[in-house]
């Protein structure tokens, strides 16, 4: 389970009540934590898990979410809303994974590949035309960032040009983040899979959000 978090296999929760022998089936959930700690009581480490239901029953539910994930097109700019609303956590799941796997687990400006010691990378999947403004779950609006690069590219300290170059944002108020200001000019790196770039649809949206044109 520890691979769970980056790995894409089905993960089905049952329940039980202490001193009964029946379980219930609560569908496929979606591990969103994973930690090596001391159990105190038994003097001895154990792993410990964050789980989130998905809401599906079946693996069958989950791969056609997440093929429309992998391969969706690349319009229309936001999310259908009864769509956001049915299928919501497993599309936030799938993209998640399938970003981060396009990325090959490292950052696409800088190409950190840093891991947890529970061997867990520290690759984030960033939408780029951000989830708050409706931004869609598919792989085409999404870029693999370590946890710097995702909070300065969201806070608008750089963009990405249609030629996949990056632009620094500056201010009058606070300086340009250590760690931003080096990668103006350079090109991000890109999956290598075809169809899994980032659109130039999003790429633009997110430059006109944050005032780059």
């Amino acid at each position: 389970m520890v691979e769970a978090e980056h790995e894409e296999f089905p993960i089905y929760l049952f329940t039980s009540e202490d001193g009964l022998d029946e379980y219930e089936y609560e569908g496929l959930v979606e591990v969103t934590g994973a930690r090596y700690e001391n159990e105190s009581s038994e003097d001895r480490m154990k792993y410990k898990f964050d789980l989130q239901k998905l809401g599906l029953a079946t693996w069958d539910e989950y791969l056609a979410i997440a093929t429309e994930v992998e391969e969706g097109p690349e319009e229309p700019l936001t999310e259908e809303p009864e769509r956001e609303d049915t299928s919501r956590l497993t599309r936030s799941a799938a993209f998640k994974r399938k970003v981060r796997s396009a990325y090959n687990e490292s950052c696409a400006v800088c190409g950190s590949e840093r891991r947890s010691p529970t061997g867990n990378p520290e690759i984030e999947a960033s939408h780029i035309y951000p989830k708050s403004e409706g931004g869609r779950d598919v792989v085409s609006n999404g870029i693999g960032l370590c946890k710097l690069h995702h909070w300065a590219f969201d806070a608008g300290w750089f963009a990405i040009s249609d030629d996949n170059e990056v632009i620094v944002g500056y201010s009058d108020e606070v300086p340009t983040p250590d760690g931003v200001l080096e990668f103006e000019g350079h090109k991000i790196e890109l999956p290598s899979e075809e169809g899994k770039s980032p659109s130039e649809l999003f790429l633009r949206e997110h430059r006109k959000l944050h005032g780059f044109e």
